[in-house]
């Protein structure tokens, strides 16, 4: 199953619907998470490779941001 891992609330359906499916005794689901690395790869790294439109787009999305607007 991939989910978008900015959802948080799809997030939390996908993963509930996984953990009933497993204690159905209907084996298990394997789920993918598609999110975005918000920083580098480390302290180390300065993360100067990324477009700065594409940092913007993500952080339009942040999945914090959004579950507080949600809630």
């Amino acid at each position: 199953v991939h989910v978008d891992g900015m959802d948080v609330l799809k997030v939390r359906e996908v993963a509930k619907e996984a953990i009933a499916r497993e204690r159905r005794g209907d084996g298990p689901t394997l789920v993918a998470f598609e999110t975005y690395r918000f920083r580098g790869h480390s302290l180390a790294d300065p993360d100067e490779l990324r477009d700065p439109a594409e940092k913007a787009h993500y952080a339009e999305r942040d999945p914090i941001v959004a579950l507080k607007k949600a809630t």
